[in-house]
């Protein structure tokens, strides 16, 4: 029976090629749109999701008051907040410490790269995040100072193979070489990871590496701090203990303005937007946003096939009449007007595959992804690809089967009575949803749009065009300057401590001359710079002047 519902619906379909193509062209436009925004959902909803204790898994975050009465959440932490919490918080299962980021230069014979994924990370990490090892022993390979697991591309990159335990490595830090041995190798982490290092360095090197002010002073925030809990434990076990910790640690006064809160794993990518995150995040509100677009471009497509359907439903009312005649029941005809509707969603998505494909490097480009669709490995994938044509084919199908297979036989044959009009207002109203939302996601683009036209074309005060930024040279910067501006295509050389895309995390508290004694402190961002720097940037001097080499 299934065969015969088929080989009809084909039949159909070759028959009103017209009709046949427009439906097809709006079907595989929608779920074209719809798969592309479907994957971008689902990775940024997959973030640090194949970590197996990921459910478990929190971040501690301090939480404060600034001196102007503003919240502040920070995400990093001081080092020695572990020893603190082992100790008070007894359910911990394991307390893991990762150090924001070094940028270090690193040798192997010749080779010399500028490395900027390099954390010192306590030796049971591996007990709490799940990283894929190619060689090496997760309990052992951090014991001891001055050792470090790196991934597959930097073991690579170095050497050429993967087949380098105790092999060395060279940094060169600003206090002078460093020895590193090589005792493990891992996969590259997985592009929906919240964090990603090539080099994860025993956090017993810290002692060699550190100050006494950045272990032991509570101000130094150094490193990103994660706590496992047992099965049995919830975080609001930890949470309602922790302001009585605060209290311990710091006194009553200080807890009033601070305390400790933690945020679930799974959460970090989509919703915490802090200062002095590993990397930046998405936006739970964007993927909701998206979802709900991708699920109006199905509506509109499916209203489209519902409307060209019912439109044509008196060319189609003899062949009902003739069938009902020859015997065929109401739920056989409209199980045959869901199959061509949902066969013709199943030729959609294979069109949409293909279109698909060929868009993505485009649309990485412009969701900033790096997706790459295993369309017949993942499961996920296939049940996508499964339940959208079946559900789009539903949805458009429903309506005109069952208008369709209510016609009587004897009305339509002989000519004898009116088509009822209801269709015809049913189509009115669907046909004004439809416009009604196009409309709105037509507006909706336009004003995006005009922010990033905004966005694009804002003047920041400075003019970035045919600005190089460099890694500063150290000690050969005057010498390197001179070399530079002996080019003739080189107008200015300038320097700074901070980098201009990136955080500007250093604060200065002041007081000016005239406020009130007991206002509380201010603070200034601070960025410490070389004469020429507002000359190379196009600075407009609003009062005074530049500095100059005097």
């Amino acid at each position: 029976m299934i065969r015969n519902y088929l080989k009809i619906a084909l039949r159909n379909l070759m028959r009103q090629k017209s009709y046949a193509i427009i439906n097809l062209l709006g079907l595989t436009i929608g779920l074209t749109s719809c798969l592309l925004i479907s994957f971008y959902v689902i990775d940024e909803l997959s973030y640090d999701r194949y970590h197996e204790k990921g459910e478990r898994i929190y971040r501690v975050v301090m939480e404060g008051q600034a001196p102007t009465g503003e919240k502040a959440i920070l995400t990093i932490g001081p080092h020695r907040l572990k020893e603190a919490f082992e100790s008070h918080f007894k359910p911990i299962e394991e307390f893991v410490r990762i150090t924001q980021p070094f940028q270090f230069r690193v040798q192997q014979g010749e080779r010399l790269f500028l490395e900027d994924r390099i954390s010192l990370v306590d030796k049971n990490i591996f007990r709490v995040f799940d990283f894929e090892w190619i060689a090496g022993n997760p309990e052992e390979s951090l014991n001891e100072p001055f050792t470090t697991v790196i991934s597959r591309s930097t073991a690579e990159k170095y050497f050429g193979t993967t087949d380098v335990l105790n092999e060395s490595l060279t940094f060169l830090t600003d206090r002078g070489k460093v020895d590193v041995r090589i005792t493990g190798i891992i996969e590259d982490m997985p592009h929906n990871s919240h964090f990603h290092l090539d080099f994860l360095a025993s956090m017993e090197t810290a002692q060699y590496t550190f100050n006494d002010r950045e272990l032991e002073n509570w101000g130094e925030l150094t490193v990103f701090n994660y706590v496992l809990l047992p099965p049995e434990v919830s975080i609001d076990q930890i949470q309602q203990q922790t302001q009585g910790f605060v209290v311990k640690t710091f006194g009553r006064e200080d807890a009033q303005k601070m305390t400790y809160r933690y945020q679930p794993l799974f959460d970090i990518h989509l919703r915490s937007n802090t200062r002095f995150e590993f990397e930046a995040g998405g936006d739970y509100t964007n993927v909701v946003i998206f979802s709900i677009v991708a699920v109006f471009i199905l509506l509109i497509a499916s209203v489209n096939y519902m409307n060209m359907a019912t439109a044509r439903s008196i060319r189609r009312s003899k062949e009902v009449g003739i069938r009902k005649v020859a015997g065929a029941a109401r739920k056989q005809l409209i199980f045959q007007f869901i199959g061509e509707a949902v066969v013709l969603s199943l030729v959609a998505i294979g069109l949409a595959i293909i279109i698909g494909e060929l868009m993505l490097p485009w649309f990485n480009q412009l969701a900033g992804k790096q997706l790459e669709i295993q369309w017949l490995t993942r499961w996920w994938i296939l049940l996508v690809l499964l339940v959208i044509p079946l559900l789009v084919g539903f949805l458009s199908g429903i309506y005109p089967a069952i208008y369709l297979s209510a016609f009587r036989p004897v009305r339509v044959l002989y000519g004898t009575g009116k088509i009822s009009t209801t269709p015809s207002r049913l189509r009115k109203a669907l046909v004004t949803g439809q416009f009604a939302i196009s409309i709105a996601l037509i507006i909706c683009t336009l004003v995006v749009y005009q922010q990033w036209l905004y966005m694009s074309n804002k003047k920041l005060g400075v003019d970035p065009s045919n600005v190089v930024i460099l890694r500063h040279p150290g000690g050969i910067y005057p010498t390197l300057r001179q070399e530079l501006l002996k080019n003739p295509d080189v107008i200015h050389v300038t320097a700074s401590n901070k980098r201009l895309t990136g955080r500007l995390s250093s604060n200065l508290g002041y007081n000016a001359e005239g406020l009130p004694p007991d206002m509380p402190d201010r603070s200034i961002k601070i960025v410490t710079v070389d004469y020429d720097f507002f000359e190379t940037l196009q600075n407009k001097i609003l009062q005074g002047r530049s500095f100059d080499k005097q």
